[in-house]
């Protein structure tokens, strides 16, 4: 919350001054509100996929693989090409991942702890395997389909059982990152403040041809989150089924992609299903569609060394997208295959 300093004359308040004040203010907050509302309203495109009230309710995975409105409206017809390697590494820096979920089985390659390396990297919160389920769940006839079930996914564990992530620890993932040598991040956490410590290590990153893609926050359309809030790194915002950004789930400012986050079915601990909503979701969609698109044009990207393969990345990136409406809610658009 930003607040507005009064000038104080002779050491009294003006109140007629500061009444008429606080009125214009307020007149002019709701008129931006009611404004910003509007414009960040999208009936979307023709080329998205409308999705019924049926299909949101049509939840049950007892009986067969459920395709999301989320997956349908991003893939549509996609179909896997047998002379791609889609076996991308993928790092998923988050609260851990449970490696025995049926739609998770095979999934992990690598784990690490980088709270405490002698420590377990159990998935206590629930939130990482969450994130795992939308980047690589298996197509397996049960459960969720993941974006890119091919991916070699890279846990690392930075939050504790309560979803609490320290910088050091944030740090420390990215630095392993860095030497195992993945292709993309995925970071659905995020600060509300810069930490240099944290910079440094993204831009590290960056440097070493690493795509970062970050949540924007859900931060009621104030402002975008750390690292996402970096130049280079991918920010990603949420939409719900109409396309249009949520308050309720949405950063504002630095943006650069929206993707789904209402209402998503996916993976959590135990082999069990929950609905999630959020910039965290979202950005899980964006991270599986970059190891997408990373894929197909890996002959070109493999040429390219540091900065260059995540600019060219972004370029690629920015060709999927079909713009939804204003850039500091939904950045290039939403990323359709």
């Amino acid at each position: 919350m930003r607040i507005t300093k009064f000038r104080v004359l002779n050491g009294e308040i003006d109140i007629k001054r500061l009444f008429i004040l606080t009125a214009l203010i307020l007149t002019v907050v709701a008129a931006y509100y009611f404004i910003s509302k509007y414009s960040m309203k999208s009936t979307g495109s023709e080329e998205l996929v409308a999705i019924s009230k049926a299909d949101r309710e049509d939840l049950d995975v007892s009986k067969r693989e459920y395709s999301s409105w989320a997956y349908r409206a991003l893939l549509d017809d996609f179909t896997f090409r047998k002379d791609i390697n889609y076996q991308l590494k993928i790092a998923i820096l988050d609260s851990g991942i449970d490696s025995n979920h049926p739609d998770l089985a095979g999934r992990i390659k690598k784990e690490y702890n980088a709270i405490d390396n002698n420590n377990s990297v159990k998935d206590e919160f629930g939130h990482g395997t969450a994130v795992a389920g939308i980047i690589a769940a298996n197509h397996n006839d049960k459960g969720i389909k993941g974006i890119n079930p091919l991916a070699a996914i890279y846990s690392v564990k930075v939050s504790n059982g309560k979803g609490v992530s320290e910088v050091a620890s944030l740090v420390r993932g990215i630095e392993w990152c860095i030497k195992e040598k993945v292709h993309i991040m995925n970071i659905s956490l995020g600060l509300s403040r810069n930490s240099e410590e944290l910079k440094r290590a993204i831009n590290k990153a960056i440097k070493a041809g690493i795509v970062v893609v970050a949540a924007a926050g859900n931060n009621y359309m104030t402002w975008t989150d750390y690292p996402a809030q970096y130049p280079k790194v991918i920010s990603v915002n949420a939409v719900k089924h109409d396309y249009a950004v949520d308050e309720t789930y949405a950063g504002y400012g630095k943006i650069d992609v929206a993707a789904p986050g209402e209402a998503i079915l996916t993976t959590v601990p135990g082999g069990g299903y929950k609905v999630f909503s959020g910039t965290s979701i979202a950005t899980a969609y964006i991270t599986g569609m970059v190891s997408l698109i990373m894929s197909e044009n890996e002959a070109k990207l493999r040429s390219m060394e540091g900065e260059s393969r995540v600019d060219e990345t972004l370029s690629l990136l920015k060709r999927k997208a079909i713009p939804l409406g204003e850039e500091k809610s939904y950045g290039m658009g939403f990323v359709k295959y």
